[in-house]
């Protein structure tokens, strides 16, 4: 899984005040299982990597629905279209 995606640039609130978003990645995916009815859970971060260096601004988990489970397969996108969708990212890569 190449675990990051570039997202139109959004500002959020953080531990340090208002900052910029431009990637996120999803590090963990757990509680998950193929049959029916089972739901997932991804762990993602968001960076601003408009500085030197990508700076990990919040890290958050998001419930995956089992509908959304049931069609991943060798394609991680629907995980990250799903995820950006749900955080409300555009994805630009």
């Amino acid at each position: 899984m190449t675990n990051t995606r570039n997202i139109t640039p959004i500002s959020a609130w953080t531990a340090s005040g208002q900052q910029t978003v431009t990637m996120f990645s999803i590090t963990d995916f757990y509680n998950y299982g193929f049959l029916p009815f089972c739901e997932g859970t991804v762990t993602y971060r968001l960076f601003n990597t408009q500085s030197e260096s990508a700076e990990e601004l919040i890290v958050g988990s998001l419930q995956i629905p089992s509908e959304i489970v049931q069609q991943w397969g060798a394609d991680d996108a629907i995980i990250f279209t799903y995820v950006a969708q749900k955080l409300g990212f555009t994805i630009i890569n």
